[in-house]
């Protein structure tokens, strides 16, 4: 009940950058409000971080006496929780959680946002000095453009539809790449259907893979973008 969990792992500015552009990075890390970036004895860390979590756990595996290659297992009767990095306000969240080493595995039958519900799964890896590894699928049976406008400040906010969003860092540790697959969303007067990828957490957003059909299109959406 009214619980919080705290994540912080070092973070440092990409390596490829000249020292003036490393420095920028991290005045630019160290100011901002969507993201916890702090100053340590060791350099910097990134805090993740969930608040105000209250729920039920119908079952749960600490240990095992016979083996420690299952892992440990957590099963969420019901969940609500506030994620800071990215925003998102989880309500009557239920599915399976496993961690293994430094590995987590996550099965979400059900999830809702404030105008969004879905499922999702997927793994979460951590450790060796690197940022988290993400590899998820979030399958929105009703999304609300409201609940994901903050990839992008000029996303719309109105409108919605279905989609699969596909999240993952694979292609690079920093960027964390938003797939948006099977999408059909009105908005603006428009309706968008196809897939495209928004990279963020670069020196520029990215738009990539972009491959969709506007009709009926208005000129409502393009001023928003």
């Amino acid at each position: 009940s009214d619980a919080s969990f705290f994540l912080s792992l070092p973070w440092s500015p990409d390596a490829s950058l000249t020292q003036r552009q490393r420095d920028s990075v991290v005045r630019h890390e160290l100011g901002r409000t969507d993201r916890r970036v702090q100053k340590t004895a060791e350099g910097y860390a990134r805090t993740y971080m969930w608040t105000k979590a209250t729920g039920l756990i119908s079952r749960a595996r600490l240990a095992d006496p016979d083996s420690n290659r299952f892992g440990q297992e957590i099963h969420i009767a019901s969940l609500d929780a506030n994620e800071f990095d990215p925003p998102f306000v989880f309500r009557n969240l239920r599915g399976r959680v496993r961690r293994l080493g430094d590995s987590a595995w996550l099965d979400v039958s059900h999830w809702d946002l404030p105008g969004s519900t879905g499922s999702a799964s997927g793994k979460l890896v951590w450790g060796s000095e690197r940022p988290i590894r993400y590899d998820l699928v979030v399958r929105g049976d009703s999304m609300s453009l409201a609940d994901v406008n903050w990839v992008y400040a000029t996303l719309p906010k109105t409108g919605g539809g279905r989609m699969v969003l596909r999240i993952s860092n694979k292609r690079n540790d920093r960027i964390m790449d938003y797939h948006l697959d099977s999408m059909d969303v009105r908005s603006t007067g428009s309706r968008l259907v196809g897939e495209m990828t928004w990279g963020v957490g670069g020196p520029v957003l990215q738009l990539r893979n972009v491959n969709m059909r506007m009709d009926p299109v208005d000129f409502a959406l393009i001023k928003a973008l």
